[in-house]
């Protein structure tokens, strides 16, 4: 994860049920970003809506990687 935005909308408390649904966006070579949007069940009110962004990167050479033909058919990116 290289970075990550909040932006809260509406209270939530304990016993709350909130839906997060996310979704994939803005595929680049070597990433993307995944962006949430947090509902209160039940009802129209969105709680929160959240973004972060995704790097893939091997570990082993310490260097980004493209992102795979199986992610990109996964989330339809």
């Amino acid at each position: 994860m290289v970075d990550v935005a909040v932006e809260y909308k509406a209270e939530c408390f304990r016993g709350d049920r909130l839906a997060v649904h996310v979704s994939a966006a803005d595929p680049g070579r070597f990433g993307c970003d995944f962006c949430y949007l947090v509902t209160k069940l039940g009802t129209d009110t969105v709680a929160a809506k959240a973004k972060t962004g995704i790097l893939f990167f091997d570990y082993g050479t310490r260097k980004p990687v493209p992102m795979s033909e199986k992610f990109k058919i996964k989330t339809g990116l």
